[in-house]
Formats: C-alpha cells, structure tokens, sequence
C-alpha cells in the first residue's frame, strides 16, 4: 500500500536478519531498492549483508558503486568510508586509502575527524604507526571539542599499541585535565596501569577518579576487582 516508505523495507529486513532468513532479507532490501533508491539506510544495510554472506560478496562491489552514484552528497560520503572498511577488511589496503580520501573530500567539515580516525585505525593495523599518529593528530585538528575525548582515548590507545606506556600516560593525564567531564578517560587511566602489570598505581588512580565521578558505577567496579588479591573482607 505505501511502497514508497522506506522504513518499511527496513524494518522488514531486519526482522528477517534476526531470523536469519537471509534470502527473504536479501529479496525484501533489494525490493526496496528498486522502490525507492535515494533511500540509504537500505543501501548500507545491503552494503552490511552482502559483505557476511560468502555466497553474495560479488554483489559488493556493485552495490558501492551504485550507492556512491545515486546517493544525495550528505550520505555519499558515508559510503565511501563504508568502502574504505570493506576493503580493509578484504586486505587491500590501497584501495581502503583511496576509499578514505573521497570520504573526506565529500564529508561536512564538523564530521571529517572520523574519517581521520578510523584511518589512523587502519594504518595501525597494519604496523604503519607513523601514518597512524600523523592521521590521529589531524583528527584532534578537526574534531569538534564535543567529541575531543573520543580521539583523545584513541591517541592514547595508538602510543599503548605502539610500546610508547609513557607517552599513553601524558596523553590521559592532559585529558583528565581538558575533558574532566568524561569519566571514559579517567577508567581509561586506570585500565592503561592494569594492562601494565602496575596494581598500586591502577589504585592510585581509581581512587583520583572516584574524587571527581564518583557516582559512576564502572569506576566503583574497577575498584573493588582491584583489591581482589587481599579477600572478600577488604573488598
């Protein structure tokens, strides 16, 4: 009655994902293509299915393309980086930075850090850690102050991965200071000193933290898994 609806086709999709009726998905997401194709949740949840089904990975490509021609500008950028985590995925790292250059190109400037941090992502993947933090700090240029603590962790998370502990340390330390708000990066803090193997500065910190959120279950959580080693009674 009303085929011109996307959310119908949506939701119909799902519904049979959920059952793992994948042909009926399949059929019905298609079928709403054909409706309706400016429509770009359908195109993404295609993009998703095509992607986990072996049988229908041939499809991908096409269906990238498609969605990158017919698209209105302000989603054709999310399909691009689609693209790019597609062909990550797949291993072809050349085409993935191809993918990520156009969707930067084509986002709003206020949107732009996420395609510099899910880049700086992929470079890390694959041992490119120059390339990362060079990706990683442009995000920082652009992100608005909103997200900042989003990046923040990730700069973080990068220096860890990379052996730079320390250089994990100071990064946390300055965002404890210019995102206080957070309390991601305070449990952040103390979770860096657990994978260090350094129990009595992770205590140190939960403590520090509690100080300042101390309403937030996580950090409480942390805590008493911290003094585990000295029995029930203390925890």
């Amino acid at each position: 009655h009303v085929p011109w609806y996307g959310p119908i086709y949506h939701q119909y999709f799902q519904f049979e994902e959920r059952c793992e009726e994948f042909d009926k998905a399949i059929q019905i997401v298609e079928r709403g293509l054909r409706e309706i194709p400016r429509y770009g949740p359908l195109w993404f949840s295609a993009i998703r299915l095509y992607e986990k089904l072996p049988d229908h990975k041939p499809k991908l490509r096409t269906t990238l393309e498609h969605a990158s021609e017919l698209l209105l500008k302000d989603l054709k950028w999310k399909v691009f980086f689609e693209w790019a985590q597609v062909e990550e995925r797949a291993g072809n790292l050349d085409e993935a930075r191809k993918a990520y250059v156009h969707a930067a190109s084509l986002c709003p400037d206020n949107l732009e850090w996420k395609v510099w941090h899910a880049g700086s992502r992929t470079e890390a993947a694959v041992g490119n850690m120059k390339g990362a933090r060079a990706l990683i700090n442009r995000a920082l240029i652009t992100v608005p102050s909103k997200m900042r603590p989003v990046v923040l962790l990730e700069q973080s998370r990068l220096e860890e991965f990379g052996g730079a502990v320390d250089g994990a340390r100071a990064i946390l330390d300055e965002a404890k200071i210019s995102a206080r708000h957070e309390w991601k990066v305070f449990l952040e803090r103390v979770l860096l000193e657990v994978r260090a193997g350094q129990f009595d500065a992770a205590v140190r910190e939960v403590k520090e933290s509690l100080l300042v959120h101390s309403g937030t279950g996580r950090l409480w959580a942390i805590y008493l898994q911290l003094w585990t080693h000295n029995g029930v009674e203390v925890q």
